[in-house]
């Protein structure tokens, strides 16, 4: 069921980070079983979250500290924590074309 893309829609306050989102988020993180009868690995998840929702912040971060996983969060906002991002670190111009960098411009 996971294996495409989710889309959630509502209006505004009706739910959708809190009954939608985070119980999906909460579950991803959190693993399932595998066949050796532990935990499937930690998988890499990137939230991108345009209204800065405090609680979805803390509970994904909660949930990744207690699965072991590491948390890095980037903000753009002058004076706040954050991780060092740059999106340009990945235009190798060793493994592309001039063709293939100008479709990522």
């Amino acid at each position: 069921v996971l294996s495409e893309h989710a889309y959630f829609v509502g209006d505004s306050g009706s739910g959708k980070t809190s009954l939608g989102l985070l119980p999906l988020l909460i579950h991803l993180i959190r693993g399932h079983g595998s066949a050796d009868g532990g935990l499937t690995p930690p998988a890499p998840i990137v939230v991108l979250d345009i209204k800065g929702d405090p609680a979805l912040f803390h509970t994904v971060r909660e949930e990744a500290l207690a699965r072991g996983q590491e948390f890095l969060f980037f903000t753009p906002e002058k004076g706040r924590a954050s991780h060092y991002f740059n999106p340009f670190e990945s235009f190798s111009t060793r493994n592309r074309t001039a063709l293939e960098l100008c479709g990522l411009m």
